[in-house]
């Protein structure tokens, strides 16, 4: 199969979309309770990551860290 070379996806996206979840924690700090902003901070870098391996075509790794989100949302 021949991909057109703009359509990939670089590490430098995949990054960015790590910055919007660290982001996004920062800005879930005002909402949340203190106990949960260790739950909170684990999930949103999990997510991070997920994007990451997935922009970068890791998929067994974003599969995994997809397990990992549910764990986690289930024990904030």
């Amino acid at each position: 199969m021949i991909v057109n070379s703009t359509e990939r996806n670089t590490p430098h996206d995949a990054f960015r979309f790590l910055e919007i979840s660290i982001f996004g924690y920062l800005f879930s700090f005002n909402l949340t309770k203190l106990e949960s902003i260790e739950n909170l901070f684990i999930l949103y870098l999990t997510i991070g990551s997920t994007l990451f391996f997935y922009k970068t075509g890791l998929l067994l790794q974003a599969k995994l860290n997809i397990s990992t989100i549910i764990i986690a949302t289930n024990s904030i």
